[in-house]
C-alpha cells in the first residue's frame, strides 16, 4: 500500500541502533527492538518512530488512539486493518512497515479459552500494537544502518531528510564533547562513541548443553512421561502469623545449613559453586561445633548436644542417602559429635553415599518430625536459609506434584 511513497535510504557512516535511539528515547511512543547480541543469534535491531495508530485490548475494553471503541472488537478491527492495508516487502529489511507490539500469554489463553486460576496481580493490556510511519534498522552483522519512512505522517523524503539531520547533529555534538580515545562522554542526555557499546561490551551467549542433549529434552516434554513425587513442607510460626515452606530435596539443621551459608557467601571468591561447597564442607566439618536440640521422630524425644541433622525426601546432599521422592517418607539422619579419626572417615562415607552406616550417625525414617529446639542453629530447606522459628513441624505431601522425568 505504502510501496510507492515509501523511501529506504542507507545511513552513512554506520551508526549503530543504540546510539541513535538516544535521539528519540523520548519521543512518545517510540520503540525499540536491540538485538544485543551480535553473533548468529542477533542480525537486527530495530526503531519504531511515528506512531500513527495504537490499538489497545484490555479485558472486555478495545481502543484506538486512546478512544473507546465499541461497534466493532478488537479482533475485527484488526482483521478488516490488515486486510485493507496489506503491503509487500522486498527490501530484504525485516521490517518496512507495520507494528510492534505484545501479546499477552492471558490473551493467548483466553483465546483458547483456558481459564486461570492465578489472580492478576499486575494491571496490563492484554494486547497492544503500535503501528509506525518510520523505523530505523540496524543489520548488526553487516554494520549497516537503514531509515525509512512511509509518507503517512509527513513527506517521505522530507521525513528522511529530518532524521538524517537530527543523527548527524547528534553525532557532531558528541564528537566535539568526547575525548579522542573514543571513550564514552555524557553531557546530558547526549552520548556518542565512535566505538559502540557493543564493541565495549562484547556478550558472548554459550549453551551447557550439546544439541541431541537439547533434542532429547524436547522428545521427553514431546513424550509427557510423568512421575508424581512427594513434597515436603515446614511450618513455623514467624511472631505475626502462621508460615510453610515446601522443599522437594531436604532440611538441614545446624552444620549442613551453615555450610550451605558459607558456601552462598563464597562462590563468588572461589567461581564454581562445587568448589565452594566442598571447601565450606571440609572447614566446617572439622570445627565439629555442637547444638542443642530436641526433636521429636515417631514420638521418640531425642535431645542432647547434636552436630547436624538432615530431613530428606530425596538425597539430602548425601547424608539420606536412601531417600526416595515418592515413597511418602522422610528419612532423618541425626550426627552427633564424632571423634577426629572417625571424622575423616565420615567424610569420606559421605562422599561415597555410605553415611548412614557411620557410628555417629542416628538414621530414622518417618513422616513427621517436629523440632522443639536447635539453639543457634541455622536451617536451611533446599538450600534458602530460613530465619530460626522454632518449634518446626517437618512433613510430608505424597505424590503432590507432577514432572515431566527422563526416559
Amino acid at each position: 500500500m505504502y510501496k510507492n511513497q515509501r523511501r529506504i535510504k542507507e545511513l552513512t557512516p554506520y551508526i549503530p541502533a543504540a546510539d541513535i535511539f538516544r535521539i528519540y528515547e523520548r519521543e512518545p511512543g517510540a520503540a525499540f527492538l536491540d538485538s544485543s547480541l551480535v553473533n548468529e543469534l542477533g542480525h537486527y535491531s530495530v526503531i519504531g518512530r511515528c506512531p500513527y495508530l495504537k490499538l489497545v485490548k484490555d479485558g472486555e475494553t478495545f481502543t484506538i488512539n486512546g478512544r473507546p471503541e465499541t461497534e466493532t472488537t478488537f479482533e475485527d478491527y484488526m482483521r478488516e486493518y490488515l486486510n485493507t492495508h496489506e503491503d509487500k516487502n522486498s527490501s530484504g529489511l525485516p521490517i518496512v512497515s507495520g507494528a510492534v507490539g505484545y501479546f499477552s500469554y492471558d490473551y493467548g489463553r483466553k483465546q483458547m479459552g483456558v481459564s486461570s486460576g492465578e489472580k492478576d496481580l499486575v494491571t496490563v493490556p492484554e494486547a497492544v500494537l503500535t503501528f509506525y510511519d518510520c523505523f530505523i534498522i540496524e543489520d548488526c552483522q553487516e554494520k549497516r544502518t537503514y531509515l525509512v519512512s512511509n509518507g503517512i505522517s509527513a513527506d517521505a523524503t522530507t521525513e528522511i531528510g529530518a532524521m538524517e539531520k537530527a543523527i548527524r547533529e547528534f553525532t557532531e555534538a558528541g564528537k566535539q564533547e568526547g575525548s579522542e580515545t573514543g571513550e564514552k562522554k555524557e553531557s546530558g542526555n547526549r552520548m556518542v562513541t565512535e566505538n559502540s557499546h557493543r564493541e565495549k561490551f562484547r556478550i558472548q551467549v554459550h549453551p551447557n548443553f550439546e544439541k541431541e542433549e537439547y533434542k532429547q529434552a524436547v522428545d521427553w516434554i514431546i513424550n509427557n512421561r510423568r512421575k508424581k513425587i512427594d513434597v515436603g513442607y515446614c511450618n513455623f510460626y514467624d511472631g505475626e502469623k502462621h508460615q510453610r515452606r515446601y522443599f522437594l530435596n531436604a532440611v538441614n539443621i545446624g552444620l549442613g545449613a551453615r555450610i550451605v551459608k558459607i558456601t552462598d557467601q563464597t562462590k563468588r571468591f572461589w567461581g564454581v559453586k562445587f568448589l565452594s561447597y566442598l571447601m565450606a564442607l571440609i572447614s566446617l566439618f572439622f570445627e565439629r561445633k555442637l547444638y542443642r536440640m530436641h526433636l521429636k521422630i515417631n514420638g521418640e524425644h531425642i535431645r542432647g548436644r547434636i552436630m547436624t541433622v538432615c530431613i530428606g525426601s530425596a538425597w539430602g546432599y548425601g547424608q539420606v542417602p536412601s531417600a526416595v521422592p515418592y515413597n511418602g517418607w522422610l528419612d532423618v539422619s541425626v550426627i552427633y559429635r564424632p571423634e577426629l579419626l572417625q571424622l575423616v572417615s565420615g567424610l569420606w562415607m559421605l562422599l561415597q553415599g555410605r553415611i548412614l552406616n557411620h557410628k555417629v550417625v542416628m538414621p530414622y525414617r518417618t513422616q513427621k518430625v517436629k523440632v522443639l529446639r536447635a539453639q543457634n542453629a541455622s536451617v536451611d530447606l533446599d538450600g534458602r536459609l530460613l530465619d530460626r522459628h522454632f518449634p518446626l513441624d517437618i512433613g510430608i505431601m505424597h505424590e503432590a506434584i507432577t514432572l515431566i522425568i527422563p526416559n
